[in-house]
């Protein structure tokens, strides 16, 4: 025989623009109102970074349309007062929080804070997600 034909699921990425048709719909639906939407293929899922409401997100697809998470960059003073709460638990004193992101995910947990801290005297930072009711993931 010696058939090397390895199968017709190499390609995809020929079409330009059309690699993001599927994802494109489902932004529309999600996010009507984003502004300066810049699209990119990255490690084979679509990244959407996109401003909605002053503030700057990130939108991620698999190809074929479906949605798995999207994160909103906020201000520390948007970090909810539990969020804030279990960080400061979690780290001790001389910790202050330096930037969040809020996130809605497709998959478990479904809405989480990414909180990233930094040590007023040692310089050192901690990263830690922690879900709206303080629980630390």
């Amino acid at each position: 025989g010696g058939n090397n034909n390895g199968g017709g699921n190499g390609g995809g990425n020929n079409g330009g623009g059309d690699a993001f048709a599927a994802a494109k719909a489902v932004f529309a639906t999600m996010y009507p109102d984003a502004g300066n939407v810049e699209w990119e293929m990255e490690y084979g899922k679509v990244n959407v970074e996109f401003y909605q409401n002053r503030h700057e997100k990130e939108a991620w697809f698999l190809p074929d349309g479906t949605w798995l998470y999207t994160q909103t960059d906020i201000f520390v003073s948007e970090v909810p007062r539990a969020v804030a709460d279990a960080a400061m638990a979690k780290l001790g004193n001389g910790w202050h929080i330096d930037d969040a992101e809020h996130c809605l995910s497709s998959s478990s947990p479904v809405e989480y804070y990414i909180i990233e801290c930094e040590n007023n005297s040692t310089d050192r930072e901690a990263r830690l997600r922690i879900t709206p009711d303080g629980t630390v993931l």
